[in-house]
């Protein structure tokens, strides 16, 4: 790798979203880089995740492929954020939801000096969730998405069908998708072969390396073999390469977050109402997510499966709905990540380079954030730099203990239903972050002090949002804060801000169009 070539081979060894991703980005940012997928029909895909963040709309955007195509390709459909049930056991529920443009966020509602978002701090003292000041969470309970139209055909004189109908409407905010696992996946394949990334459908049999352990070639289950300068470890939970080969140390969360199995299936949707958020519902033994696509739900329900059993666990589904439920798989898994996803000339990507669990879609995200961070470092690939290769680690790891931190968050509820809520903190490590805030009276200003010096993966809005839905601020503690800083000359201005800030939402649903006819207008637009 010393002598780099531009043109140099890179193989991608798994297909899936991940690979495909992976194929599309590189392509995108080194179009002379040869580029080859080995993918098997015989092995297939997981295909368990339906869940993205907005990074996703990122990616897409960098790789060149507009959320039209893959609503029409995909049966995909919006995602504002994740709507939360019961994970008090009162019924109830709230949004976590993605960031808005400024005159919607409700940290905009601040005034100097006052420590915390006073908005926020006033819920807190009510013992409320932000729900009732949060743009996602009242647009997504009308069942509309943040996109609000501007009548750009009319404006540009042009037809809808000659441009992306994604620029008819101004965006309120961030936003996610729900894609099928397997739809998403063919779809790009096709635009990748479409771009002359190479396919090759086989199983790596054997690793062929040089002296210093570097991948050169890799032989396959046709006796064939593809010679290699770089490859991405996409292989799933195989991780046949950065794990099996490489040995990579492996760090596993499981003190952390005891959830360890998953078993998926699926509902019927009725496709005159399809929500625009991903619901997570508390269970006895875990949770359940719920994604909305275009033709169906996919759903799954992660457990402990050290307290209770698959029967148990698809008898609590069925008596959930009251019908017996549609099972279309069931998977293992050790939530954790490896050290190190860069060794020598291969990184992974996917499955392959880790896992947390499903909860806040951040397996997509992660990959995608591997791929970004790879770009950033690439003198790791062009000059076998080994200082960006350990860079490039670091932050993954930096990112990989930030979601583990954010997650775990979420199981700190008022459930006391069975031994997994009950004891839930007596029976787990508790992170360093979430031990802090515990340490300092759950107070809600040492939450907003900690972002002050320290970056996290998740912002310090989801944060608030996850903390109070689950209640679990120091509503004393609040009302100490809110009544010192809601005084004075900051009184005035939080009350004009906060009214202008009310105003602002109403409007902004008022004009947020349904998520239905968003989807339809997307469909029809292009020809």
């Amino acid at each position: 790798m010393n002598n780099f070539n531009k043109n140099c081979k890179i193989v991608i060894v798994g297909g899936g979203a991940a690979g495909w991703m992976a194929a599309l980005y590189i392509n995108r940012h080194y179009p002379d880089f040869d580029i080859t997928v080995i993918e098997s029909k015989e092995i297939g895909i997981l295909g368990a995740g339906e869940g993205t963040t907005p990074i996703f709309i990122t990616l897409l955007d960098e790789i060149g492929i507009t959320v039209t195509e893959l609503v029409k390709n995909a049966k995909c459909t919006i995602k504002n954020g994740i709507k939360f049930t019961n994970w008090n056991n009162d019924s109830n529920h709230y949004y976590h939801g993605f960031y808005n443009r400024p005159f919607l966020d409700n940290h905009g509602v601040t005034v100097n000096n006052s420590i915390a978002t006073l908005s926020t701090l006033e819920q807190i003292t009510k013992g409320e969730t932000l729900d009732s000041i949060n743009y996602t969470a009242l647009v997504s309970e009308a069942n509309r998405v943040k996109f609000t139209p501007k009548n750009w055909d009319k404006i540009t004189g042009l037809p809808p069908d000659l441009i992306n109908p994604e620029v008819h409407f101004d965006s309120m905010g961030s936003f996610a998708l729900h894609v099928d696992a397997t739809l998403i996946t063919e779809y790009f394949r096709k635009v990748a072969i479409s771009r002359g990334i190479k396919l090759i459908d086989s199983i790596v049999t054997d690793l062929v390396t040089d002296e210093n352990n570097y991948l050169t070639e890799l032989n396959l289950k046709d006796n064939n073999s593809v010679k290699c300068d770089f490859v991405f470890d996409c292989t799933g939970f195989n991780r046949l390469i950065i794990g099996k080969h490489y040995k990579s140390e492996w760090e596993s969360y499981k003190q952390y977050l005891p959830v360890n199995r998953a078993i998926a299936y699926t509902l019927p949707l009725d496709e005159d109402f399809i929500p625009p958020y991903t619901e997570a519902i508390a269970m006895k033994y875990g949770w359940m997510w719920k994604i909305p696509l275009q033709n169906r739900y996919g759903c799954g329900y992660v457990f402990d499966s050290s307290m209770t059993t698959d029967k148990d666990i698809i008898n609590e589904i069925n008596n959930f709905y009251g019908k017996e439920i549609n099972i279309v798989r069931s998977f293992n898994f050790e939530p954790g990540i490896y050290k190190r996803n860069w060794i020598n000339n291969c990184v992974s990507l996917g499955l392959a380079s880790g896992f947390i669990e499903p909860l806040e879609a951040t397996s997509i995200m992660s990959s995608v954030v591997i791929l970004r961070t790879f770009v950033q470092h690439i003198k790791g690939l062009t000059h076998d730099d080994q200082v960006q290769k350990d860079l490039f680690n670091d932050s993954i790891y930096k990112t990989s203990t930030d979601i583990m931190m954010f997650v775990y968050f979420h199981y700190l509820t008022k459930r006391e239903d069975t031994e997994f809520w009950k004891n839930f903190i007596k029976n787990t490590t508790v992170p360093p972050m979430i031990q802090k805030l515990l340490d300092n009276k759950r107070d809600i200003t040492v939450l907003s002090q900690m972002f002050l010096y320290n970056f996290n993966m998740f912002g310090l809005l989801s944060w608030e949002q996850v903390g109070a839905g689950l209640q679990f601020f120091n509503q004393e503690e609040a009302i100490k804060t809110f009544e010192h800083c809601n005084t004075g000359i900051r009184k005035q201005a939080y009350e004009r801000l906060y009214k202008n800030y009310l105003v602002n939402l109403n409007q902004a649903i008022a004009l947020s169009i349904d998520h239905k006819k968003f989807l339809s207008y997307l469909e029809s637009s292009i020809k």
